[in-house]
């Protein structure tokens, strides 16, 4: 018989891998292999920090955000499942799904010092004390230079399933009114600020000048975040997923937010990469998806 694996606890290294919990109890892993610094809670497997040595952060983490167990964090990279913002038959339900706000499990990993680390995580579908999700689900996470995150998942049920997916992912930027988004040219959105009006971009890149909040179910990508006032810009690909999300609150959306800084609004942009809307998956039994976001940094052409 084969021996069992190994507890991915015998991957923690003081000042390498470390546990760590909020003030609020919500357990976690911090990470500084050399090529970057992350932090990612078990609740959602929800990566909430992410820098490489020299800079800024990559993604945007409100100060105002909770850290307890079963409160959303507001940044970082929630993972929405199963339905994107409302459930609309359920509308009680928590908005983006459960898997942000359901325990994960830490499972195996690799993690040297200047290399790479591939940290994985899993949340099955019937789990004791939880609603039940309709798929067996994992994440994970490759940090380094660049960031790389695979969600998977696979419905067990004998009946087909009905799924709407995303990384909700926040960038940081120094000035969200001096960004250019790119890879979204002549794409038709619904349009939420505006009764989901159905609109389509012009040609040229997107500017953030109001409160935003737009659907894109045919945006593959790939997409460029020009952060112009950081003087980088953020490249992403997204593989196994087609619709786009585009959302900043702006001033008075983020002034009614409670986990949400009055004027942090200027410092975030949230593109989301995944399957929404008509571009919702369908699961036979058995069957499975998987959806990947890679993330790569550069300096401002």
């Amino acid at each position: 018989m084969a021996p069992p694996p190994p507890s991915p606890d015998a991957l923690l290294r003081p000042g390498l891998l470390e546990r760590v919990f909020s003030p609020d109890g919500l357990e976690g892993l911090h990470l500084d292999n050399g090529l970057c610094t992350a932090r990612i809670f078990l609740q959602g497997a929800h990566l909430a920090e992410f820098a490489t040595p020299g800079g800024p952060p990559w993604l945007f983490l409100s100060r105002n955000s909770a850290f307890a167990p079963g409160k959303p964090i507001r940044g970082g990279v929630p993972l929405v499942f199963p339905w994107f913002a409302e459930n609309t038959g359920q509308p009680d339900l928590p908005l983006h799904g459960l898997a942000r706000i359901r325990p994960w499990q830490w499972v195996s990993g690799s993690v040297e010092q200047n290399r790479p680390t591939v940290l994985r995580f899993e949340s099955p579908a019937t789990l004791p004390g939880q609603p039940d999700l309709p798929c067996d689900l994992a994440v994970t996470f490759t940090l380094g230079d660049s960031l790389e995150i695979a969600f998977e998942g696979r419905n067990p049920t004998d009946l087909p399933v009905e799924i709407e997916t995303a990384f909700h992912t926040y960038f940081a930027v120094a000035d969200v009114r001096a960004v250019s988004i790119l890879g979204l040219e002549e794409r038709e959105f619904a349009d939420k600020t505006r009764s989901r009006q159905v609109r389509r971009e012009p040609a040229a890149p997107l500017r953030i000048e109001e409160e935003t909040d737009r659907v894109y179910t045919d945006a593959p990508g790939p997409f460029a975040i020009r952060d112009e006032a950081g003087a980088r810009e953020f490249l992403l690909t997204a593989e196994g997923s087609c619709s786009a999300v585009v959302w900043n609150p702006w001033i008075a959306k983020a002034s009614r937010m409670p986990d949400f800084g009055d004027d942090e609004w200027k410092q975030m942009l949230c593109l989301e990469t995944g399957n929404l809307g008509p571009a919702a998956l369908r699961l036979g039994p058995g069957e499975s998806f998987r959806q990947v976001l890679r993330c790569e940094l550069r300096p401002s052409p």
